[in-house]
Formats: C-alpha cells, structure tokens, sequence
C-alpha cells in the first residue's frame, strides 16, 4: 500500500534515507555518509514539501518501511527561485519527485513502479503538465526503471574532478 507519511514513519523513513545515501555515495564521494542523514534530513524534506504543495509518500504496511517518494507539486519553489534566479529555467513550473527509494531487498517487485504512478498521479492532480525526476548518470539500473516508466533523458550535467 501507498498512503502519505504519518510520524510514526520516521524512523523507517530515516532508514531509507541512509540505505539511498549508502547507495549514492558509490557514486558520489562528496556525499554526507549514511550515519549523518536523521531526523534534520527529513525535517528538511518536509519542509521542502510544505514550501511546494509537496507531498511525502511511504508504501509497506502500518509502519512503512519497504520505500517512498517525495513529490514537490510546485518545482521550482520560491526559495530556490530566490537563490538561483529567474532565468528560462525557471519560467514554468512542473512537479518533481525529489527522493525515490525501495529498499535494496524489495527491489525488482513493482514497489517504485507503484511510488512513481502514485506521483504522477498527484501531479496531475495539482494541475502539472511536466514530472522530472532525477538520476546519477553511474546508476544505470535506476535510469533504465525511469526510462521503461516513461521518462526520457533532457538535460546532462557533466562534471570534471580539478584535483
């Protein structure tokens, strides 16, 4: 089941939180490791979804615990908007699932098929013509889920290591 996050999630949340840190930081060493992501860091998602009509999603049974997604209906928000400025990107709107994550021992068995329809489902709901997610270029198994549900590659960072 899918159903919006409740407090007695935190912790399974926080958990999966520092499973997708573990997982990313193979890709990217500059990452915080796991034993620093908490309850700040999903203090912060939260906050994130307050500030653009987001919504925090948790799929398993009463305590949560298999993944999650959070949805930010409103992208880019007014506080990022501030910071970054006004240019063409930032001329429309669209909805963004900002973290994505199923436990490494569930994977394969629909659950983020299931995270990622029930957000574009809300998406459109908030009136979102555009979702974008993002991904590692190195996570290769992730990109591909992407791509099968949908999503088509539109812009490339690339980044070169000075030292």
């Amino acid at each position: 089941t899918i159903r919006e996050y409740r407090d007695s999630d935190e912790a399974a949340v926080i958990e999966l939180a520092r499973e997708l840190q573990a997982h990313e930081m193979a890709m990217n060493p500059y990452l915080k490791p796991p034993s620093e992501i908490g309850p700040a860091y999903l203090a912060e998602i939260r906050r994130w979804c307050a500030e653009a009509d987001g919504i925090l999603l948790v799929s398993g049974g009463p305590q949560g615990g298999t993944g999650y997604a959070c949805l930010l209906a409103l992208f880019p928000f007014l506080s990022l908007l501030a910071s970054e400025g006004k240019d063409s990107e930032f001329a429309y709107q669209y909805a963004l699932v900002a973290d994505l994550v199923v436990t490494r021992s569930l994977r394969r068995r629909g659950i983020g098929t299931e995270l990622l329809a029930e957000c574009e489902r809300l998406a459109r709901l908030k009136g979102r013509d555009i979702l974008r997610i993002g991904v590692m270029a190195r996570n290769e198994e992730a990109h591909a889920a992407y791509r099968k549900f949908g999503f088509a590659d539109r812009h490339y960072k690339l980044e070169k290591r000075l030292s």
